[in-house]
């Protein structure tokens, strides 16, 4: 197995900290890390229950850093078993296009010196959308008993947050698009057509769709009325949709969620 969990997602957007401080401020969710100026980039992370959401401050210079609008999910981001030589074997015995392993030096999360190393996986998704694994070297930023802990302490936020239940990705071609992810999660098998738990964490799910891009996230919430209810006084509009709750939110630049009970 070459992935554990999905460990984080990002979205690329133009005001990258004022949505930060909407999420950490308004919104009341567990602050993962401040939003931060580091060498090659600049963002923020949030609590969403077994995972992280980061949101990165748009750079016109790098395709995957460059915020879209509506805002899309950008990056995917899995826990790997540690990376090493036979793990970059295992990616060229299955066909799988990726950088070489690279590691990333600094100061950040109240450590300095070797902070992670990521290998990225072009065209799973396109090529605006990074897809990789993040195989950090400071222990607390992948305890995600502490996430937990950390979002059940503040209930969810104004909005009761529990987990993200399952990322959404659209291709126009569902069955190429399945067997690029199931290279990569050999021997993980489909849950259902196109679906795949990884872990104890969100689940991926391929749709149909005139594009290959993340079409929303599926996050559960402890209540859709405490969640409408701190909708509004946030001053965001949601949509009924099959008993669930839609929401573009302004300050994410439009990035689709699905609230479910």
């Amino acid at each position: 197995m070459l992935v554990t969990k999905l460990d984080h997602i990002f979205v690329p957007l133009a005001d990258a900290a004022g949505a930060h401080r909407w999420l950490t401020e308004t919104l009341a969710l567990p602050v993962a890390w401040p939003f931060t100026e580091y060498a090659a980039f600049a963002s923020g992370g949030v609590v969403l229950g077994s995972i992280n959401f980061e949101v990165l401050q748009s750079s016109p210079e790098l395709p995957n850093f460059t915020a879209r609008r509506p805002a899309r999910v950008q990056g995917i981001a899995f826990e790997p078993t540690p990376i090493d030589d036979a793990f970059l074997a295992e990616l060229d015995r299955r066909s799988i296009p990726h950088s070489p392993a690279m590691p990333f030096t600094g100061s950040g999360h109240g450590h300095t010196g070797l902070l992670w190393t990521n290998v990225f996986f072009p065209h799973v998704v396109d090529e605006r959308t990074m897809v990789f694994v993040c195989d950090y070297r400071i222990p607390d930023a992948r305890d995600v008993a502490a996430r937990r802990a950390a979002l059940a302490a503040v209930r969810g936020g104004v909005l009761g947050i529990e987990d993200v239940e399952t990322v959404v990705v659209a291709s126009p071609d569902p069955t190429v698009a399945a067997a690029r992810w199931q290279r990569l999660f050999d021997p993980l098998t489909q849950a259902a057509p196109g679906r795949w738990q990884v872990g104890s964490g969100p689940m991926i799910r391929l749709v149909a769709g005139t594009e290959d891009a993340v079409e929303h996230l599926v996050v559960r919430v402890r209540s859709l009325d405490l969640a409408r209810d701190g909708l509004a006084r946030s001053g965001v509009r949601c949509d009924d949709a099959d008993g669930d709750l839609v929401v573009r939110p302004e300050p994410l630049a439009g990035l689709a969620l699905r609230l479910v009970a």
